[in-house]
């Protein structure tokens, strides 16, 4: 039977960022799919499957991925292993390398991108951290440090309009079980100032398969920080979208995230839990309700302001101070200790620093949790 050949064209983003590119798939091979969030019972598990073989189910802490050089040699006729051995090691290659630009990247995945379904996808160069919130998804192929759970959280405008905050934060899971984990692997990677980059694969809520990069990731896991993905989400935008001019796709594509000290999955399920429970879609209406808080026009309860907290934190961190009266005079040590932890994050400044020293002066070290706090800010800061 006649197979066509894929064909891999690159098209303008649909929503003018500079972090991503959109990319058309024609005549895919399809072996590259995302499965649906299957429910189990009363509970959702997310499971993950290539050309219907499960490479990660949440259910049973399962991963049944091979190595990305083994995924690519399976689905590629016999005829044409000796092209992607050298497609390969130029693939290595540019990975590793720091200054390797988008264009590049695209390119030498092009044998990748031909795996997946025919359609749109939008291909990414992100920052994600390799762990979803439970400690024992990375840290059984390292044991060297516990990674506190960090996300990703994005938000995009949809018409110009309202803003609608996504459920795609942004972790990854591993595809591949310890026995492929070489520790002589693992010493070359932890001699590197740069680890390289990964390769995730389709999302299904926050949670995406890192099909390349287990090495890196364990690393990158033990050093506390995030790794740098190749990220491909398929699409199902049904705008028009047109194809890109040669001189736009050669410009390089910088990550324009935050990295550093990001929530745990618990602070964006308040920041969600606040909104629903207030009927807020909007930013605007977010900094409003902020607003009225601050001026004790709106009281809130205890769930709720820690919930505020956390937006602060988020996504309006100049914020944060103009709430410390509020938190100081709240009868709730909890309330206190959350806010000066989401306040200690925001890296210093003077006015945090008056914050701090003032509420040191003011707590009599009343509240040890929160004059610890206070006092490793200090210790961090001078």
């Amino acid at each position: 039977m006649f197979v066509r050949k894929p064909k891999i064209k690159y098209m303008s983003t649909l929503d003018g960022t500079n972090d991503s590119i959109i990319l058309t798939v024609k005549h895919g091979r399809g072996d590259l799919r995302q499965e649906p969030m299957q429910q189990y019972e009363t509970e959702s598990h997310v499971t993950f499957s290539i050309k219907g073989q499960k490479v990660y189910s949440a259910i049973d802490e399962s991963y049944g991925s091979p190595t990305y050089e083994k995924l690519i040699r399976r689905h590629y006729p016999t005829t044409e292993q000796v092209i992607l051995t050298d497609a390969l090691a130029e693939y290595r290659k540019a990975m590793m390398q720091e200054n390797t630009t988008f264009s590049e990247l695209l390119e030498v995945n092009e044998m990748l991108f031909c795996l997946l379904e025919s359609g749109n996808y939008r291909v990414s160069l992100k920052k994600i951290f390799p762990t979803y919130g439970e400690t024992h998804v990375f840290s059984q192929f390292s044991t060297e440090k516990i990674l506190k759970a960090s996300v990703d959280l994005y938000y995009e405008w949809l018409d110009n309009a309202s803003v609608y905050m996504d459920s795609c934060v942004r972790f990854m899971l591993p595809t591949q079980g310890k026995e492929l984990i070489a520790e002589k692997t693992l010493e070359d990677y932890r001699k590197k100032p740069f680890l390289g980059r990964g390769v995730v694969l389709g999302y299904i809520g926050f949670l995406g398969c890192l099909l390349d990069g287990h090495h890196k990731a364990t690393v990158a896991y033990e050093r506390q920080q995030a790794l740098e993905c190749l990220v491909i989400e398929k699409l199902e935008q049904k705008k028009v979208i047109e194809p890109i001019t040669p001189e736009k796709l050669v410009e390089e594509v910088f990550f324009n995230g935050r990295t550093a000290q990001l929530p745990t999955v618990e602070d964006y399920c308040y920041i969600r839990y606040l909104m629903e429970e207030r009927t807020i879609t909007t930013h605007e209406k977010m900094l409003l309700l902020c607003e009225q808080v601050i001026k004790e026009q709106v009281v809130l309860q205890e769930g709720q302001l820690d919930c505020l907290f956390s937006y602060c934190q988020v996504f309006t961190e100049r914020e944060l101070p103009r709430l410390y009266q509020l938190a100081k005079k709240y009868q709730y040590k909890d309330i206190r200790y959350s806010y000066f932890e989401k306040l200690s994050s925001v890296g210093n400044s003077e006015q945090v620093d008056e914050i701090m020293l003032d509420y040191l002066i003011y707590d009599e070290y009343d509240n040890l949790s929160v004059t610890k706090i206070c006092d490793e800010y200090f210790e961090r800061v001078l």
